[in-house]
């Protein structure tokens, strides 16, 4: 099934702090696997996650060489994390901090959500961050 074609909104996708969701994917990047979070805060049930390309949630206001990074790091075998805008099946987006750990076979990606950080510290340039890569995770 090829990804749908989906209109952006200018509407945050609500979910906890406290909540974490996480998706497993082949080294395609094809979906193997993602907890009842993801299913929700993306809006797809599991039969329509299973199988497709991980970018069905991407956010076109995500820069692709962000995701090169990304691959770049698992394909050496190196964990690593980044701020992300991801957008769910209705349009409205969620920032995350993906982390991204190169498992035997798959890669594992698990997601939180940053509130916490943004009322500890300055406003954030949410237009800026999707494109720095925060780094990568110490072995």
């Amino acid at each position: 099934m090829a990804a749908p074609t989906t209109t952006p909104l200018d509407r945050e996708r609500p979910f906890g702090a406290d909540e974490l969701f996480f998706s497993t994917t082949d080294r395609r990047g094809v979906i193997l696997a993602g907890n009842a979070v993801f299913q929700r805060v993306a809006d797809y049930a599991e039969e329509e996650l299973i199988g497709q390309a991980h970018n069905i949630v991407r956010h076109p206001d995500m820069p692709r060489g962000v995701f090169r990074v990304f691959w770049d790091h698992l394909d050496a075998k190196k964990p690593i994390a980044a701020y992300v805008k991801n957008m769910a099946r209705d349009g409205a987006y969620y920032w995350v901090v993906a982390t991204a750990v190169p498992m035997a076979n798959t890669t594992m990606k698990a997601n939180v959500r940053i509130d916490l950080f943004i009322d500890t510290f300055p406003p954030l340039n949410r237009d800026k961050i999707g494109t720095r890569v925060i780094g990568t995770v110490p072995p």
